[in-house]
């Protein structure tokens, strides 16, 4: 049997935002692509205003990812995904054409914006997103 949720209810409550201020200032929207085995990812900058900023430190450039709140990321393909401070990894498949679209809420979670593709949750529960007739189905 299948439940049912509104899609604009779909929230991931454990992928949080960071709140430490180095982190929380590093806003931005980028893409994260899985390729070939589940182990490799890419991450794209799909329109002008993505970006991945960098630092320097004694061993080289290091990359700062956007984990701050309001920060967007979408996910082509399959992709084990979770923040510095998640408990466990969410998988995610997302349509190469219309990537899954999540945004780091500050006391909500990853929320879903647009795009089509599955969710798989550490607890076992899958989501097809974005569902018929704007609900959000898990099995």
């Amino acid at each position: 049997m299948k439940k049912g949720i509104p899609k604009s209810q779909f929230i991931i409550s454990d992928i949080l935002p960071l709140n430490d201020k180095s982190q929380n200032d590093h806003k931005g929207c980028i893409t994260i692509e899985g390729i070939g085995s589940e182990s490799f990812v890419e991450f794209r900058t799909l329109f002008p205003s993505d970006a991945l900023e960098f630092t320097a430190t004694l061993s080289g450039a290091q990359t700062i990812y956007p984990f701050g709140n309001h920060s967007v990321w979408r996910f082509q393909n399959k992709v084990d995904f979770g923040t510095p401070k998640s408990k466990a990894l969410t998988t995610f498949n997302g349509d190469v054409n219309d990537p899954l679209a999540f945004m780091l809420v500050n006391k909500k979670g990853f929320v879903y914006l647009h795009g089509k593709g599955t969710v798989k949750l550490p607890d076992g529960r899958q989501y097809e997103l974005p569902g018929a007739k704007g609900t959000v189905y898990y099995k």
